[in-house]
């Protein structure tokens, strides 16, 4: 987990972001957790242009740190601009398709037989909730459940579309390939005992490939990664930013989507406020109260109206009243959009117009603020240490670019000035 926060204006984007990374391992089949607060989530992305990346989730792509791969496409991206900050989504993971030093054909391969095995694993979870494994009596007779759900599914599938950009060509080729290697990889795994030893993961391999190329994004989501580009194209004159979403490695392909906010700063829209991965304080600065707290608000004015509702039928002598729970669902909806509607009013747009006349350095302060809020409210309610350690700032401007504002160092940077001579060398071409 992270917090991270983008604030925006007509000056600039302010990007702030936690150092905490989580590592969870399983250790004979008990999952145990580990926390580092040496992680960079803010990364220049241009030696040359005014434009940022953060990144909260994995940390890795396919095992190799989102750091390094960032930080080698902005080595050979160099001077190259695009008009928007779309386009440097796109060159980005171009470049990671393209990159087979990094991601050789036979990682590729074993991250595939990963995935696979996840999209596996969660088949057989379904098959031992249907009534049929549930009302087996007998160890075989699950196995013979299990089977059956399996194949059941495997033909399912085959009605549903592919998730886009896959076609029918390339899940072929990787049924022909792959699912014997999944096969004998899972069989290796479970024990030889019934119900186990009875499945046919032959079957299973082949289920889980179809299943995984229409619905990777729900397989792989826990796994994946957020990546918010900031800052601005050659023809933006305010910032913009993008959010998306990685899923990791298809074969050749990098899995990755656009996702719901692309905020831009215009004229009349001039403030934005953006929270990413935990952002509960986030919220209640913005709101008056987190998201959680609102679903808590509306749970209980249904338990209200339900009682309500109850006290009428005891005092009237009624068993029942027409279309009850119809009347106390529209009463409730009625409070959630009276609540909405009134908190904007009143703590949300008077928030964006501060924002709008915020100079840099309160923009600054604001953002830096936030997520060291975001870390105190874990450090006192929650038994973790997912949002922590210190705070990096960065502002990207138009005409001032890239500036670090407050930038960890796993060095002493008075002990290091070689390694500084060597980035301004870089950033004006000059790399002997």
């Amino acid at each position: 987990m992270t917090s991270e926060v983008a604030i925006m204006n007509r000056r600039c984007v302010v990007l702030a972001a936690d150092s905490a990374q989580t590592v969870t391992y399983t250790i004979n089949g008990k999952e145990e957790k580990r926390y580092f607060k040496g992680e960079n989530k803010i990364i220049q992305l241009s030696e040359h242009r005014p434009v940022g990346l953060m990144t909260f989730g994995n940390a890795n792509l396919e095992r190799v740190p989102w750091e390094l791969l960032i930080k080698l496409f902005r080595t050979e991206l160099g001077k190259k601009s695009f008009n928007d900050i779309q386009g440097y989504a796109n060159e980005l993971f171009t470049f990671i398709d393209a990159h087979n030093d990094l991601f050789p054909a036979g990682d590729r391969q074993a991250a595939l037989k990963r995935h696979i095995s996840t999209a596996a694993y969660s088949i057989l979870k379904q098959a031992m909730t249907s009534p049929g494994y549930t009302g087996a009596k007998e160890v075989r007779e699950q196995a013979v459940a299990i089977n059956d759900f399996v194949d059941t599914a495997s033909a399912a599938y085959e009605n549903n579309q592919l998730a886009p950009p896959f076609n029918q060509v390339e899940v072929a080729q990787v049924l022909a390939t792959t699912s014997g290697d999944v096969a004998n990889e899972l069989k290796a795994v479970f024990p030889a005992e019934d119900p186990w030893g009875s499945i046919n993961f032959q079957s299973l391999s082949i289920a889980a490939i179809k299943l995984l190329y229409r619905e990777y994004e729900r397989l792989l989501d826990d796994n994946s990664t957020g990546i918010v580009i900031a800052g601005y194209g050659d023809k933006d004159f305010f910032p913009k930013l993008s959010e998306y979403r990685c899923f990791g490695l298809l074969g050749a392909r990098s899995l990755w989507k656009e996702a719901r906010r692309q905020q831009a700063v215009t004229v009349e829209r001039s403030a934005h406020l953006l929270g990413f991965a935990s952002t509960r304080m986030i919220e209640t600065i913005e709101n008056g109260f987190s998201l959680s707290a609102f679903d808590i608000f509306v749970e209980a004015s249904r338990k209200s109206l339900r009682g309500y509702s109850e006290s009428i039928k005891n005092e009237l002598k009624l068993s029942s009243l027409p279309n009850e729970d119809a009347h106390i669902t529209q009463a409730t909806e009625l409070f959630r959009k009276a609540s909405v509607s009134a908190n904007l009013d009143r703590n949300y747009w008077p928030l964006l117009r501060v924002i709008e006349a915020l100079p840099v350095d309160e923009m600054i302060e604001l953002g830096e603020t936030l997520i060291k809020l975001e870390s105190l409210k874990e450090k006192v309610t929650e038994p973790t240490e997912s949002v922590s350690g210190a705070v990096d700032v960065a502002v990207i401007s138009k005409t001032d670019g890239f500036i670090w504002i407050k930038r960890k160092h796993y060095f002493d940077p008075q002990m290091n000035p070689r390694y500084f001579a060597r980035l301004n060398r870089a950033a004006h071409g000059d790399v002997k």
